[in-house]
């Protein structure tokens, strides 16, 4: 009992005690130090050309597969990856599992990365805002597989060519230079009048006797760094694409295997869902050209500023990027509302085109080839063979 001032006994009872955990104030939740985000977690980013297209391909296809059988994508990753075939892809995919496992989007992940091209990780990105990510994933491995195909098409179809030219050079380099200076010699050694075609391979074969080893490494050299330019710096595909544009059959090829790879990327970004300027601006990267790649942010810039296709095909200077029969076409699908739809059949109407001009082209430049070959065998049959012929006669009897 205690005395208050009044001089009263009060009765206290006796304090409740309630043992339990605190619950912080706002103050003190928001001086707590935050947890890592999980879309900010580092994903190290592949160079371009690290991943091959099968890799890709192999990547997208079973992700579909794992996924629509109800497989988590953090698990899924996981199991690919183990598959990967280098060390640096495999480290990659790794962080990708852990960032996705973590709480980041799947896409986040993706991007990151750099395994895949922009348009490719629009369209999964769409599905899996919309839940139809299994679906998706179908698309881009069939976008992926399409693209595969066009660019083998596409490579097999210069390969070919190139390698009857190289070796063309190296088999009239050889005969120049152990062939031709021994001729040379013998020609020499005799005293007899010479046709001109002779005198010019005599000519030849001293000049390649002498110089022939230097000229055929720097040749090489040449070669070598032209094509190592062309494949790794800006200005040297710019060039290189500038080339192949020019030759007759291969601009042909070149131009099917783009609008077919513009009707199907775009077509599947659209029918994801997907803007038309968010589209455009996903598509501009995937283009295989420099020349298709400007067009289309062309494209992208006057789509954002609110024009239609037609007012858009009507700024591209480069018209015959996209002939009259593929702008139309465009223009009709957007006001009838089926421009994905009208995108994809032409892109494979393109497609089944580039198929037929490759082996064309395979068909057309193998004869040129040959032809070449013929008429130096030819040339150096008469010139070795001729002032044979005027040498036995000069021998036979009675002359």
């Amino acid at each position: 009992m205690l005395q208050n001032q009044n001089n009263k006994i009060t009765d206290i009872k006796p304090m409740e005690i309630k043992l339990g955990i605190a619950k912080p104030t706002e103050d003190v939740k928001n001086s707590l130090p935050a947890g890592p985000d999980p879309n900010e977690m580092k994903v190290k980013k592949l160079a371009p050309g690290s991943v091959s297209r099968e890799s890709k391909e192999y990547l997208v296809d079973n992700l579909s597969m794992l996924i629509a059988s109800g497989v988590p994508i953090g698990e899924a990753l996981e199991t690919i990856g183990k598959e990967m075939p280098t060390k640096k892809v495999r480290k990659v995919m790794d962080e990708m599992c852990a960032k996705v496992d973590e709480g980041s989007a799947f896409w986040i992940a993706l991007r990151d990365s750099g395994m895949l091209d922009t348009s490719a990780v629009a369209i999964i990105r769409a599905g899996e805002e919309s839940g139809r990510l299994s679906e998706n994933l179908h698309v881009v491995a069939e976008q992926i597989h399409k693209n595969n195909i066009m660019t083998s098409k596409v490579r097999s179809a210069l390969l070919y060519p190139a390698f009857l030219i190289v070796l063309l050079i190296l088999v009239g380099s050889g005969i120049g230079l152990f062939l031709l200076p021994k001729l040379a010699d013998i020609f020499n050694g005799l005293n007899m009048k010479l046709p001109w075609y002779t005198k010019a391979l005599i000519v030849f074969g001293q000049f390649w006797g002498k110089w022939g080893i230097l000229i055929t490494l720097l040749f090489m050299v040449t070669l070598v760094i032209i094509i190592l330019l062309g494949i790794y710096t800006k200005i040297g595909k710019k060039i290189m694409q500038k080339i192949l544009y020019s030759l007759p059959g291969v601009n042909k090829l070149l131009f099917q295997s783009e609008i077919a790879r513009f009707g199907f990327i775009l077509g599947s970004l659209l029918d994801a869902g997907l803007p038309v300027v968010e589209a455009l601006d996903s598509l501009s990267d995937s283009m295989a050209t420099k020349r298709y790649r400007d067009i289309i942010s062309t494209m992208k810039v006057s789509i954002e500023e609110g024009n239609t296709f037609a007012t858009t095909f009507e700024k591209i200077h480069d018209k015959k990027a996209f002939p009259g029969p593929i702008r139309q076409l465009i223009v009709s699908a957007e006001k009838s509302g089926s421009l994905s739809e009208t995108l994809l059949k032409m892109s494979q109407l393109y497609e089944d085109k580039a198929e037929i001009t490759a082996k064309n082209l395979e068909t057309m430049i193998e004869p040129i080839i040959l032809v070449l070959i013929a008429i130096g065998v030819l040339f150096v049959a008469l010139a070795v063979i001729v002032p044979i012929y005027s040498l036995i006669g000069g021998l036979e009897p009675g002359k």
